[in-house]
């Protein structure tokens, strides 16, 4: 199961950030000099400075390899990018992914990095994918130069549907090979990593859920959280989607109070983590 601490991101026994060798530990931002991310035993004791002046932590699904940010805002304020940097899970073989960005996001088997990238001649946010082999030369996959065109002709009726191509504010992995990401007012589009065509995973009012607070998916792959501003709901709320879509047409919910019980900080939001293909309510990663 996955335990809720706020603004904490629990790593070792729960799944994140370990080896067969590795101690469970809590990876958490902390402003205590050094500022930076933190690292602790689960049952709060010896915590110490583990990367100075990071944030925004993302370790892979086998915990051998973390993706972070430094400089700038993890919340995707995307005039003001920090650098996109990947490392081993304990901090050593540190190598920067291009030229800045936020919100960095690690593939499942630690092989490729995800992130919003800054402006880019003009063009808003645009989404990065960069090998951690090859980490200077990261991959656009959006906007692409047939994505406007892609999605007014098939999603002609879907609300703010050209957000996706060009105004993205968050994103995860589903699986090593798709992503899901979300643009203003914009719901859910699943599209390849190594790029192609985005489509919507949502119907109905939630098509223009915005879910800019951020997303997370389970380790599965079969499900995301997310703590959205829902139109059915007019409000912001804890919700599930599977992944696949399933031509649902709102969230499995739960109350504002519930959803700050449940939900941390991470990558400078409010968001959730599922657990795998569960439909109890999701818990804090």
């Amino acid at each position: 199961m996955w335990v809720a601490v706020p603004a904490l991101l629990v790593v070792g026994a729960l799944g994140f950030a370990t080896t067969a060798a590795a101690a469970p530990r809590i990876v958490f931002h902390s402003q205590i000099s050094p500022a930076g991310l933190w690292a602790m035993q689960t049952d709060g004791g010896g915590p110490h400075s583990f990367l100075a002046g990071a944030d925004g932590a993302d370790f892979s699904a086998d915990g051998t390899k973390l993706t972070y940010q430094v400089g700038g805002s993890v919340a995707c304020q995307v005039d003001n990018a920090g650098q996109i940097k990947v490392a081993n899970a304990d901090g050593s073989g540190v190598v920067a992914i291009g030229s800045g960005g936020c919100n960095p996001r690690i593939s499942p088997d630690g092989t490729r990095v995800a992130y919003i990238g800054p402006f880019s001649n003009g063009i808003p946010a645009p989404v990065l994918v960069a090998s951690v082999s090859d980490p200077t030369h990261p991959h656009q996959i959006l906007p692409y130069a047939n994505c406007i065109n892609f999605v007014n002709t098939t999603y002609l009726t879907y609300p703010n549907r050209q957000s996706v191509c060009n105004n993205d504010q968050t994103l995860d992995w589903v699986d090593n090979s798709n992503l899901v990401v979300s643009g203003y007012q914009n719901g859910l589009w699943v599209l390849p990593a190594a790029g192609g065509d985005p489509h919507p995973i949502l119907t109905g009012v939630e098509r223009s859920s915005d879910w800019y607070n951020g997303l997370s998916v389970s380790p599965d792959g079969a499900t995301i959280a997310g703590y959205p501003l829902s139109q059915s709901a007019a409000a912001f709320v804890l919700a599930t989607v599977p992944a696949a879509g399933a031509g649902r047409s709102g969230f499995s919910t739960r109350s504002r109070a519930t959803a700050l019980t449940h939900t941390s900080t991470r990558n400078g939001r409010r968001t959730a983590r599922p657990s795998p293909s569960s439909t109890s309510p999701p818990v804090a990663r």
